[in-house]
């Protein structure tokens, strides 16, 4: 919402100004990004109980971007609402490069600096443990937070969220 209070993007710009060619990209906004009824389905790269390793390693903005692109729809972009990561993630990708900075970077500058949070970040490039996962139940073993990026990979403190 930073990036639209500057004018910087529109809630009703489609994703394919910030991302060509993206798939449906022409009918997901930034709204429906935003409020979960882009259409786009829960994701996880691969099938985590076959290939647990695959979790475990780095993954790129572009590639996690590559990987959502060849998700199919559940629905029509605004017609329903269905809690999904990926909007979140290709968010942060299009704030990266509207602002030509990392999402770390610019969560750091701009949200967590301003409210003296500094004991509060960004984990994208740290790998975590997680034995039980709400993610259909499965159990991931070791995942890289990367896979998480703007969607869930930010940590914080008690005294930090006490502002």
């Amino acid at each position: 919402m930073q990036l639209v209070e500057k004018s910087k993007l529109k809630l009703d710009d489609p994703v394919n100004k910030f991302i060509p060619d993206f798939p449906n990209g022409d009918k997901i906004t930034i709204e429906h990004l935003l409020t979960h009824s882009s259409g786009l389905p829960e994701y996880l790269p691969g099938d985590p109980e076959k290939e647990p390793e695959r979790l475990s390693k780095y993954i790129t903005n572009e590639e996690l971007v590559e990987h959502i692109s060849k998700m199919e729809l559940q629905f029509e972009p605004g017609t329903n609402a269905s809690y999904t990561n990926p909007g979140f993630a290709l968010l942060g990708y299009i704030n990266e490069r509207t602002v030509h900075t990392t999402w770390e970077n610019y969560v750091n500058e701009y949200f967590f600096k301003p409210l003296d949070m500094d004991r509060s970040g960004d984990d994208t490039n740290e790998t975590i443990l997680l034995n039980h996962s709400v993610h259909h139940g499965w159990t991931f073993g070791n995942v890289d937070m990367s896979y998480a990026g703007p969607a869930g990979a930010i940590y914080s403190t008690i005294g930090d969220l006490d502002v």
